[in-house]
């Protein structure tokens, strides 16, 4: 995978490096990836806009390095039951329990993938499909999975539960990226604890897929 950002940013300490990416991610979500500049995240971050310059090229370079290491966030949680004895619905449960925790502690990561969905950042989509391939291909693998072990119907079309799974994903992942969204939560499900959230999904992804 190519690198975005300079050796010296990869030498400074991992707590410095995390640092100034959890900043970058701040100022991106409260501005907008256009409207944010270099130097607003290197005052936050206390350092030099030459040493911003020194570890990114370019602000294009710092946002495809914010999208790497979503990729690696996204790899994790897909890889986390490797080994384990989950059955296809209790995979499927723990990938959407993850994500809702994702959007509750990370929202300004969530927020930004969202806008880089937006046809004025199209010169990203290229690094930005990679990762939504992957949870396409990891979602229609867990459906076949499903069919051919007979816990998912033979009836159900596996590109599309794949569609209406990775959607609901998608929807809870941005679910805690605005007091709006959060509101819509409530809408949908009252004041009761996110895992209850899961559960309930849960019990309608079942009931469609087993039927």
């Amino acid at each position: 995978m190519k690198k975005y950002y300079s050796e010296t940013f990869e030498k400074i300490p991992g707590e410095k490096s995390e640092r100034i990416l959890r900043l970058s991610l701040e100022e991106f979500r409260r501005k907008g990836l256009s409207d944010t500049r270099i130097d607003d995240i290197a005052k936050k971050a206390g350092i030099s806009h030459g040493s911003m310059y020194t570890y990114f090229a370019s602000k294009d370079d710092l946002i495809r390095t914010i999208i790497q290491r979503g990729h690696q966030v996204q790899r994790q949680a897909f890889s986390e039951s490797e080994g384990e004895t989950l059955d296809v619905f209790e995979n499927i449960e723990r990938i959407l329990s993850t994500s809702l925790s994702t959007a509750v502690k990370d929202p300004d990561s969530i927020s930004i993938w969202l806008e880089l969905s937006f046809e004025y950042n199209d010169r990203f989509s290229e690094d930005t499909l990679v990762l939504e391939n992957e949870g396409i291909i990891f979602w229609k693998d867990i459906i076949k999975q499903g069919i051919e072990e007979g816990s998912i119907s033979d009836r159900i079309d596996a590109d599309a539960a794949a569609f209406c799974v990775d959607g609901i994903v998608g929807t809870l992942m941005k679910s805690y990226i605005s007091n709006h969204e959060k509101e819509k939560l409530y809408m949908h499900f009252g004041d009761i604890p996110t895992e209850m959230i899961v559960k309930k999904i849960m019990t309608v992804i079942r009931g469609v897929l087993q039927r």
